[in-house]
């Protein structure tokens, strides 16, 4: 079945002051929106399934498996290959909300 939903109607939960988040799911797939603001830290953590991030504005700095890597576009955190699943990592924004 397929469904329309538009972020306006999506509940915007603030996690902290600097850390907003929208999330739909499906029955296999959550797709969340996730707003940082510069300064936030998200915490280390891990996903069950690969995770991409796409940026729409500014930059992020992330740190996994104890290295830092900045992205400005897409980044795929998935291992390498084949996809290794719960790899750990957290981010926070270089560039502006």
């Amino acid at each position: 079945m397929l469904k329309h939903i538009a972020w306006k109607d999506v509940e915007l939960e603030q996690l902290n002051p600097l850390l907003d988040r929208q999330m739909v799911s499906g029955g296999k797939i959550m797709l969340a929106r996730v707003l940082l603001k510069k300064g936030c830290v998200v915490p280390e953590h891990s996903h069950e399934n690969e995770q991409v991030t796409y940026i729409l504005e500014g930059a992020l700095k992330f740190s996994i498996d104890g290295k830092e890597i900045t992205a400005k576009y897409i980044l795929v955190a998935s291992g390498g290959w084949p996809v290794k699943e719960k790899f750990p990592g957290c981010e926070h924004p270089e560039g502006h909300y």
